[in-house]
């Protein structure tokens, strides 16, 4: 049997250590808490595991585990001690990475595309894991520029996730110039109006963009 690494179970930590992590920050237990989980996320980069609950892709009936073994994964067992995770030996040039966030990680495919988003909350109280697909056409929103322009510019676009890097394929930019904040009414007419046209923009020309394993293979835009 693989041993495999896997993240410590803060869940079943003794008081003893508990106590030794919130004396040993200097800005008290809620600033341990965030080490815990910062922890985590280091421990799981680090591992061979991969959270134990796979969420279903919305809208889309696919056997996971499958699709799983098709990209390569050498799934092992849920660790007895720890039914959060279980075994797991990536794809070559598969690797996890840490995001900026704590309690989020990536595991990413040889072209260095994110594949898969990991939740993994470490925190001894509330201990969680899970995992999900992430898309190779995704419909993005320009939130920035909407707060910039004080909600009379709102942009969406479809980015696909290219071995070379994201690229844009399409973009709808409107203008709202009676825009009386970047949330009104009238910006969040703007902001379906666009969505419209970029979910009618992927439904014509990828009819499987709901489908997480669709595409990705693709050499050419």
């Amino acid at each position: 049997m693989t041993n495999y690494k896997k993240p410590t179970n803060t869940s079943k930590l003794p008081a003893e250590a508990l106590l030794a992590v919130a004396l040993g920050s200097v800005d008290g237990p809620s600033s341990a808490i965030e080490h815990m989980e910062a922890e985590g996320q280091r421990q799981f980069v680090g591992s061979d595991s991969i959270p134990a609950e796979i969420l279903q892709p919305y809208g889309v009936e696919v056997d996971v585990e499958a699709e799983l073994q098709k990209l390569g994964f050498e799934l092992g067992e849920v660790f007895p001690s720890d039914p959060l995770f279980r075994g797991c030996s990536l794809p070559p040039g598969w690797k996890r990475a840490g995001t900026d966030h704590s309690m989020h990680s990536d595991i990413l495919d040889e072209y260095g595309r994110p594949r898969i988003g990991v939740f993994y909350k470490a925190a001894f109280y509330d201990r969680r894991a899970s995992m999900s697909f992430l898309h190779c056409l995704r419909r993005q929103t320009d939130y920035k520029l909407a707060e910039e322009t004080g909600g009379k510019t709102w942009r969406e676009y479809v980015e696909a996730q290219t071995k070379e890097g994201p690229k844009i394929l399409f973009e709808v930019v409107k203008e709202t110039p009676d825009a009386t904040g970047w949330l009104c009414d009238e910006n969040r007419a703007a902001r379906d109006e666009a969505a419209k046209k970029t979910e009618a923009f992927l439904t014509q020309n990828f009819p499987e963009h709901d489908n997480p394993f669709a595409y990705w293979d693709k050499d050419s835009w």
